[in-house]
């Protein structure tokens, strides 16, 4: 990738560190908006930008799977993109979406309430940024950042019904086992 939206690719028995061996750049959506994370799903390229997610075919096609991302477009969507399988794992200003050939996209919510106290009350949090993603087994972890810093220290928490209740683990990841 280029520091625009285009891509282009190295045979897979070429050197990758010599420039020459790289085809001409493939361009991918809208060529001024940046690729922000590449990955790859069986044989097909996956491109993540500030406005969406592009799926690649064999022909150099790139067809953009989340184009609503485009009105929230942010220097930071697509990055850490985490691709298990057939599922996509796509970070956005607003949260994370899950992608599913075949389905509709899916929003992950990752807000959490936070007591601000007395003078602004308690309140949601839906534009939590994603910081990084992995996976463990049937696990997918993920670091978060407010969009505003809480007046508290930060929590490692963990959710497994989607938000509804979370478990802290802050002591435990903290005391160096």
């Amino acid at each position: 990738s280029n520091n625009l939206g285009q891509v282009r690719n190295c045979g897979p028995t070429d050197d990758p560190l010599i420039a020459a061996n790289f085809g001409s750049f493939i361009t991918v959506g809208d060529y001024n908006v940046p690729v922000t994370d590449l990955n790859n799903q069986d044989e097909r390229l996956v491109v993540s930008k500030e406005d969406g997610l592009y799926l690649g075919d064999a022909a150099g096609i790139f067809s953009n799977v989340l184009p609503f991302v485009g009105q929230w477009r942010d220097k930071d969507n697509g990055r850490g993109t985490l691709v298990v399988g057939e599922d996509i794992f796509y970070p956005f200003l607003g949260g994370l979406l899950h992608y599913h050939a075949g389905m509709p996209p899916q929003y992950i919510g990752i807000e959490e309430m936070y007591d601000y106290g007395a003078f602004s009350g308690t309140l949601s949090l839906p534009a939590t940024q994603v910081g990084a993603l992995a996976v463990h087994g049937d696990t997918i972890w993920l670091v978060t950042q407010a969009s505003v810093t809480p007046r508290y220290p930060a929590d490692c928490k963990k959710t497994t019904d989607n938000g509804a209740s979370y478990t802290t683990y802050t002591t435990q990841v903290g005391d160096n086992d």
